[in-house]
């Protein structure tokens, strides 16, 4: 009996981590980061006069110099330009700001502040960073269940990203 119950806690065993492997793997595999954060002039919008604010011209350095960062892969010094971004952008808790810094947040290996912060968003970013928390979490075997959950509410919506999470919720089925 022993033995039978060595074997069976095996199998289950084996089953757990192929399981979670497979859904690692899966996360790996469909998490895309953008190539770009910010496209320079984006925030500037003119007066009458045809010149951009001061307020504006000060975001739009920050925002490319996050940009930079984040292109050459030195996701601290983005998150560092960010905390100055921070202190300076009155909006920096809606849209771009929070989907930015947990983009850089998971991309320095930070998944836990990433998961938090993509939770934030509230804008024309909100679908595609409810995609990166599902893939977050799916890739952290104890937030399994919340992945899985936050992939079949994505599967029901009428998002970009819902036949993506059906395809993974069948291959995780």
């Amino acid at each position: 009996a022993a033995i039978l119950l060595l074997f069976i806690g095996g199998l289950v065993a084996n089953w757990y981590m192929n399981t979670s492997s497979h859904a690692t793997q899966l996360a790996e595999q469909y998490v895309d980061y953008p190539t770009s954060l910010y496209q320079p002039g984006t925030l500037r919008t003119t007066n009458p006069e045809g010149l951009s604010t001061d307020y504006e011209q000060k975001l739009d350095v920050l925002w490319t110099k996050v940009n930079v960062a984040y292109q050459k892969q030195d996701y601290a010094e983005g998150l560092q330009i960010m905390e100055e971004l921070a202190s300076f952008q009155r909006e920096k808790d809606s849209g771009l700001f929070p989907y930015a810094q947990g983009i850089l947040l998971a991309q320095k290996g930070e998944l836990q502040a990433a998961i938090v912060t993509l939770q934030k968003v509230q804008s024309e970013y909100t679908d595609e960073a409810n995609w990166k928390r599902a893939m977050l979490l799916l890739s952290l075997p104890a937030k399994r269940a919340k992945a899985l959950a936050l992939l079949r509410q994505i599967a029901q919506a009428n998002v970009p990203r819902s036949q993506q999470a059906k395809v993974i919720l069948e291959q995780l089925d």
